[in-house]
């Protein structure tokens, strides 16, 4: 008896809200915050990562969350970061065989973020950082926290709380530009 074969499963699907921020002048005392968004469920990180750049920790940020994952998933990061979209893009790049030279500077975190691309299917997405969108909103906030108490924190939420939605609410007279996919 022939076996017809199965369709290969497509792997869940995720968002990962993700931001990095300092508590001073570039360097200095620095927080990641990560939010994994599924169709159920919200999980946020947070934490402390010390003296350190923006560009660092923005990084950090999405690496953290990925590194949560345990099995194979389609990641749709939403960053305000250009910083980190254009690393996901070299490292894409990177994986075609074309070493870019963007990648140099903060080396050992691009290199984790490698390897976790190459378990997940990441896709990024730029957003206007500040501009009243929800999550994005979250993250940054989780962030500062992170950088000023120098604590971190791992929580779950089952819907996004009401302070971020009002805030959303209060940029709606202004123009939001379509966010892009990039990657």
């Amino acid at each position: 008896m022939n076996k017809v074969p199965s369709k290969p499963k497509t792997a869940p699907s995720v968002e990962l809200w993700s931001d990095g921020g300092l508590a001073g002048a570039n360097p200095a005392p620095a927080g990641w915050a990560a939010i994994l968004k599924s169709d159920s469920r919200m999980r946020a990180l947070s934490g402390f990562a010390g003296h350190r750049t923006n560009n660092y920790v923005e990084v950090l940020a999405v690496i953290s969350g990925l590194e949560v994952l345990r099995t194979r998933f389609e990641v749709k990061v939403f960053t305000d970061s250009q910083y980190v979209i254009n690393g996901i893009y070299a490292i894409v790049d990177y994986l075609s065989r074309r070493r870019p030279d963007y990648l140099k500077t903060n080396r050992g975190l691009w290199d984790r973020m490698r390897v976790l691309m190459l378990k997940h299917n990441v896709r990024a997405v730029h957003v206007k950082g500040h501009a009243g969108v929800p999550l994005n909103e979250m993250a940054d906030q989780l962030a500062g926290e992170a950088a000023t108490t120098k604590i971190g924190s791992d929580f779950y939420l089952d819907e996004i709380p009401e302070y971020y939605l009002r805030k959303q609410a209060g940029v709606g007279k202004r123009k939001q530009k379509r966010s892009k996919v990039l990657v």
